[in-house]
C-alpha cells in the first residue's frame, strides 16, 4: 500500500459505496484503511474522515475520468430543484476551475447548467484553471508558528506530546488531485519540527533514565 495514495477520503463506509463499485467495475486496483491515522492531508481538506480509499497515483487521472462519464449520464434526470441551480455565473465557474473541492456530478452540472445559461465553455481555458488549481494545491501550508511552540516547549519539557508535535509537523504529507503527494509543510518548517521531535526524544529518554536510576 506504500505506492498507493489517498484518491479519496469519507466519513463513513456507505459514502464510499459509489465508488468502490466503479473501482471494482473497471478492475482498477486500490485499498481502504478505515478508523486508523493517517498524517496525510488530502486536496479536498483536512476534516477528520473514517474511510479512506487509496489508489496508485498512475490510475488517478483514469478514475478521475470514468467518474466524470459517470456523472455526465446521470443528467438527463436533473433535479430542477438542485442548489448548484442558484448559484450565479461565477459561483458556477469556481466549481469548474476548483474541480477538487466538488464531486464529479456537481463538476458536470455546473457546466450543463452554464451552458444552458448560454455561456461557453472552452476546454483549453479549463485546463489552464486547473492547472494554476494545482500548482495553488502544492503549495506549502501556512506556517504552524503556535505548534511549533507548542511543540518545542513540550519538547523541553521532557513530554512526549512535544515529540509527537513534532513527528507530526516533519512527516504530514498532503496528496494532489492528480496523486502527486507532498509534504505538507515548508522545509524551513520541517527542520525546525524534526529538532523539535529530537531535543522531544533526547530529553525524554533522559528523564526516563534519572527516574529508572532512582527507583
Amino acid at each position: 500500500m506504500s505506492d498507493f495514495a489517498i484518491f479519496q477520503d469519507f466519513i463513513a463506509k456507505e459514502d464510499a459505496r459509489q465508488l468502490l463499485n466503479i473501482l471494482d467495475a473497471n478492475k482498477i486496483p486500490f485499498t481502504v484503511v478505515e478508523n486508523a491515522y493517517e498524517v496525510d492531508i488530502t486536496f479536498g481538506g483536512n476534516i477528520p474522515r473514517n474511510f479512506q480509499v487509496f489508489v496508485h497515483p498512475s490510475n488517478f487521472e483514469r478514475v478521475h475520468q470514468i467518474l466524470d462519464k459517470d456523472a455526465e449520464n446521470q443528467l438527463d434526470n436533473v433535479d430542477p430543484n438542485h442548489y448548484l441551480y442558484d448559484f450565479a455565473k461565477s459561483e458556477l465557474y469556481e466549481v469548474i476551475t476548483k474541480k477538487d473541492e466538488w464531486s464529479a456530478y456537481d463538476y458536470q452540472l455546473a457546466k450543463k447548467i452554464l451552458i444552458e445559461r448560454g455561456e461557453s465553455i472552452d476546454p483549453e481555458a479549463i485546463a489552464i484553471y486547473q492547472e494554476q488549481r494545482l500548482q495553488e494545491l502544492s503549495q506549502p501550508a501556512e506556517k504552524p508558528t503556535v505548534y511549533l511552540i507548542l511543540g518545542a516547549i513540550f519538547a523541553l519539557l521532557g513530554g512526549v506530546v512535544g515529540f509527537m508535535i513534532g513527528w507530526y509537523l516533519y512527516s504530514a504529507k498532503k496528496t494532489l488531485p492528480n496523486g502527486t503527494k507532498m509534504y505538507t509543510y515548508a522545509n524551513e518548517d520541517r527542520k525546525l519540527a524534526l529538532n523539535i521531535f529530537l531535543v522531544g526524544i533526547v530529553i525524554s529518554g533522559a528523564w526516563w533514565y534519572i527516574y529508572l536510576k532512582t527507583i
